[in-house]
This record gives structure tokens, C-alpha cells and sequence, in this order.
């Protein structure tokens, strides 16, 4: 272990290893918020695209309620999303800039270049006020969607239900009623949906809160006279 001029701050031989932890994290979560922020910037397109794609599966002249369930599935989610869509088009350059100052930034750190810590703790910085400013209208459209969601799969099941019995066993159309899907058959696919709502809710919101204490954990780190040490 070696000391600057002064001989009052050691200064590691090597590259610690908290260092490169913080270096090779924040290249891979700079990554996935440039995702984030690109898919803020094409998502109402490639929705459109999807209800398209399901218009385009329907022969002409025949009904088909499971497919129309989802294009209102598909309809519904693009209302949700487009509540807040505004607001997170405002925040993505921020997104961007945070992103692009994780990679580099990282990626400096990892060689302990000259400029790259400040880079690196700016874009700590930045990149959790991105997430805070983001994490309400995010977490509101995905219990909305868990909701709409586990609301249409029993909705679907059914009118699969009801289709399979109009077509009958050879498929060919038949006046048969369809059969009532059994009561514990019910329940268990009730279960099934709120349990999948749960989870989808608990990790968004597990993953707001990792996030954030990696950015701040990575701010308070970077500050530390050790780490200023090795960049001078």
C-alpha cells in the first residue's frame, strides 16, 4: 500500500475491489437504464404494432372472443401506459446522460483514469434522481396493469371455454353449451393470477429500492478520501 504526497492517505496498490464492484455494476445498470429509457421512447409504437399484428391473425368473417379480449387487453395496457408517458418522455434525456455516465464512467474507473470517478459520481447522482423522480408514475402503471391483467385471464379462459364447446370435439361448429369450468378450477386460476400480480408489484418495487441504495451506496463510496486518492 502506497500514500500520496502528503503521506497522509494510504493509497491502495491495486485497484480495490469495492471499486471494481461499483465500476462493473454501474456498466451493466447503465445499460439497462438506456433500455429503459428507449423503450419509454418506441413503446407506444411497438404497442400498435402488437393489436395490428393480432387485427391481422383474425380471418376475415370470423369471430374470435379470446383474441378480442386481447386486443382489449392490448388496448387497455396502451391507455395505462400512455397516462404517464408525458412525464417519463421528459425524464428519459436524463435517463440517457445517466446512462451514458455509468458506462463511461465505469469503465474509467476500472483503469483509474483521471476524470473518471467524478464522472462516475455524477452520474450516481443524476442517475438516482432519475429513479426517484420515475419510481411513482412506474410503480402506479404496473399495479395497474397486474390488476387489468389478472382481471382478463379468467375472462379469457372462458371464452376459450366457450369457443372450444361451439367447435365440439372434432372442431366443427356444434350447438352444445359450454361447460362450466369446475369451482376449485376457479379458484386455483384466481390464485394463480393475484399470486403473479403480487410478484410482478414486490419486484418492481424491490428493484426501485435496489437501485436506489446502489446509486447512493455508490455516491457515498466514491466520496471516500481513499477512492479520491487513487484518481490523483
Amino acid at each position: 500500500m502506497g500514500t500520496t504526497g502528503t503521506g497522509q492517505v494510504p493509497v491502495p496498490a491495486v485497484r480495490p475491489g469495492w471499486l471494481t464492484f461499483f465500476a462493473v455494476t454501474a456498466i451493466v445498470l447503465g445499460a439497462l437504464i438506456a433500455m429503459t429509457a428507449v423503450s419509454e421512447l418506441v413503446g407506444a409504437r411497438l404497442m400498435a404494432a402488437q393489436r395490428g399484428f393480432l387485427r391481422d391473425l383474425s380471418p376475415a368473417g370470423e369471430t374470435n372472443h379470446v383474441r378480442e379480449l386481447q386486443l382489449e387487453l392490448q388496448t387497455q395496457i396502451a391507455e395505462i401506459t400512455g397516462r404517464d408517458r408525458p412525464f417519463l418522455l421528459k425524464l428519459a434525456p436524463f435517463g440517457f446522460l445517466a446512462a451514458l455516465g455509468m458506462i463511461l464512467g465505469g469503465i474509467g474507473c476500472l483503469s483509474l483514469r483521471g476524470r473518471a470517478r467524478l464522472i462516475l459520481l455524477s452520474a450516481f447522482a443524476l442517475g438516482a434522481g432519475y429513479e426517484v423522480a420515475r419510481a411513482k408514475p412506474t410503480l402506479e402503471r404496473q399495479l395497474a396493469i397486474a390488476n387489468l391483467t389478472q382481471s382478463s385471464i379468467t375472462k379469457m379462459m372462458d371464452a376459450a371455454m366457450v369457443r372450444q364447446a361451439a367447435r365440439g370435439p372434432s372442431n366443427e361448429p356444434s350447438n352444445a353449451a359450454p361447460p362450466a369450468l369446475p369451482p376449485r378450477f376457479q379458484q386455483v386460476m384466481a390464485t394463480t393470477a393475484s399470486f403473479t400480480a403480487l410478484a410482478s408489484i414486490s419486484f418492481a418495487v424491490g428493484l426501485v429500492v435496489l437501485q436506489f441504495a446502489f446509486l447512493l451506496s455508490g455516491v457515498v463510496y466514491l466520496t471516500r478520501p481513499r477512492v479520491r486518492a487513487l484518481f490523483h
